[in-house]
């Protein structure tokens, strides 16, 4: 059986076997490439697509810094329920 085997034979289906692997392997980082980009311009094109009339502005420095104490005092009132013995 192996007589009817040329190394012709065998040399051309490895090199069949390598190609399908180099095609599968870059075409799947390619796919993901081009997935990749159409997603991002889809996303471009929400957010050129939403008025920037309806974004809340930034709150100023005083506004955070209020908004952080704040939270931190939340932390602290729990805090202290659990601390406390029932």
């Amino acid at each position: 059986m192996l007589e009817h085997i040329s190394l012709a034979h065998v040399v051309q289906w490895i090199a069949v076997v390598f190609a399908a692997g180099f095609i599968g392997f870059f075409g799947k980082h390619l796919g993901q490439a081009i997935i990749t980009r159409i997603q991002g311009k889809k996303m471009a094109a929400r957010l050129s697509a939403s008025s920037p009339a309806a974004e809340a502005p930034a709150p100023s420095k005083e506004e955070q810094k209020a908004a952080k104490k704040q939270a931190k005092h939340g932390l602290k009132q729990i805090k202290k329920r659990r601390a406390k013995p029932s």
